[in-house]
C-alpha cells in the first residue's frame, strides 16, 4: 500500500508555480492516518485554510488535530477573567461569533469535509491563546503555521510556510511552504516539528493557554456539514447525528440580588409584561436572562430576539449570555 515515502515531493511549494492542494496536501493526506496542523484563527476563512485537502483523509479513517487561536475582541480578554471557572462557555460565543455564512463554493466544500471529519470523531480541536506575564488572556494568534502528516510506516512529513491570513479573512494569492522528510532528515527537522506540536496539544508551552475543544468545535461546524455530501471513506450512517447544542440556564454561583429577584417577581405577576428600569450598572442584562431562562424552561422549544440601539450593547450582550450555555446567533455587522 502506497505511503509518504511514494510522494514525489519538492522541497518547497509556492503558489502560481505549484498547485498546493493537488501537488501536495491531497497526496500526503490521502496516505496519512494522522495529521497534526497548527494554524490561524478560529474563523470560517481561518478553518478553511486548514481544511484544505482533508476529505481525503478521510479515506483511511485518518485523524485530525487542529490547533487554532479564537478572534479576540478587545473586551473579550475581560470577559474571559471573569469566567476563569468556566471559559469554554465565554470561548463558545466568541467562536460563533467568528464563523459566518459562506457563499464560495470552494470554502464550501472545505469546510463540509471538515465538518465530516469532527462528526465522525476524527477531528479533535484544541484553542491555543496567549496570556501575559500575570496569566491574564491576550490577543493574538500563537504564531504557529506548521503541520506534520504520518502514515502507517512510522514515516513523517512535515511541512511550515507563510499563510496570508489576518482575523477578517484569507488573502490565498501567494503562500511558500518548506516541506522536511524524516527518511531524509539528517538535522532531526521533522522529530523536531513533532515534539513541537505535542508540546502545544499537551499545554506546556511557555506564555499559551490550551483548552480542549473537539465537542464544541463539532457542534459550530455542524451548520457547514452537508448531509448529503459526506467525504469518500465516511459511512453516514456511522455518524451520531448532533443532539441540542446548548442548555439555557444561569451559570453556577450566579446569585441574584434583592431588588433583581423582587423585579423578576414582579414581571410575573405583571402576567409576563413589564419593562426593568434600574440604575447603569446595576445588572439589568443579567435579570433579564434569568428571566429568559426561567420562561424556557416552561416553554420549550423557544426562540428569544434581543435588539440594541448600539453594536457595542450586543456585544456586550454576547459576553453575558455566554456562561448561561446558548449558543447565541449574532445578526450584526460592523464596527
Amino acid at each position: 500500500m502506497p505511503n509518504l515515502t511514494h510522494i514525489p515531493l519538492k522541497l518547497t511549494y509556492r503558489t502560481g508555480r505549484d498547485d498546493l492542494v493537488h501537488d501536495f496536501f491531497v497526496p500526503c493526506l490521502e496516505t496519512s492516518v494522522l495529521y497534526r496542523r497548527a494554524a490561524g484563527y478560529f474563523t470560517s476563512a481561518g478553518l478553511a485554510l486548514a481544511a484544505r485537502g482533508v476529505a481525503s483523509l478521510a479515506l483511511r479513517r485518518g485523524h485530525m488535530r487542529l490547533v487554532v487561536s479564537p478572534h479576540l475582541e478587545p473586551d473579550d480578554c475581560a470577559a474571559l477573567e471573569r469566567a476563569q471557572e468556566n471559559p469554554a462557555a465565554v470561548l463558545r460565543t466568541i467562536a460563533a461569533r467568528s464563523l459566518s455564512e459562506i457563499e464560495d463554493a470552494l470554502i464550501k466544500d472545505r469546510l463540509n469535509a471538515l465538518a465530516w471529519l469532527a462528526a465522525a470523531g476524527l477531528l479533535e480541536i484544541k484553542l491555543a491563546m496567549r496570556v501575559n506575564h500575570q496569566g491574564g488572556y491576550a490577543r493574538g494568534l500563537f504564531h504557529a503555521k506548521t503541520g506534520v502528516f504520518s502514515d502507517d510506516s512510522g514515516n513523517h512529513v512535515s511541512f511550515s510556510g507563510s499563510a496570508n491570513e489576518t482575523a477578517g479573512g484569507l488573502v490565498e494569492n501567494f503562500e511558500h511552504l518548506d516541506v522536511f522528510r524524516s527518511w531524509q532528515d539528517s538535522e532531526g527537522r521533522v522529530q523536531a516539528a513533532i515534539d513541537d506540536f505535542e508540546s502545544l496539544w499537551s499545554g506546556s508551552v511557555p506564555g499559551l493557554r490550551i483548552l480542549d475543544f473537539s465537542q464544541v468545535g463539532r457542534d459550530l461546524l455542524e451548520r457547514y456539514r452537508n448531509p448529503d455530501q459526506p467525504p469518500p471513506g465516511i459511512d453516514p450512517n456511522e455518524v451520531r447525528e448532533t443532539g441540542p447544542g446548548s442548555t439555557f440556564a444561569p451559570p453556577p454561583g450566579l446569585d441574584l440580588r434583592p431588588y433583581q429577584k423582587a423585579a423578576i417577581r414582579a414581571w410575573s405577576k405583571a402576567g409576563g409584561r413589564g419593562v426593568f428600569a434600574m440604575a447603569a450598572g446595576a445588572g439589568k442584562t443579567i435579570t433579564a436572562l434569568v428571566l429568559a431562562s426561567k420562561v424556557a424552561e416552561r416553554n420549550r422549544p423557544i426562540v428569544v430576539i434581543i435588539v440594541c440601539p448600539f453594536i457595542n450593547l450586543c456585544r456586550h450582550w454576547l459576553r453575558e449570555i455566554a456562561p448561561f450555555g446558548v449558543d447565541a446567533i449574532p445578526c450584526f455587522e460592523g464596527r
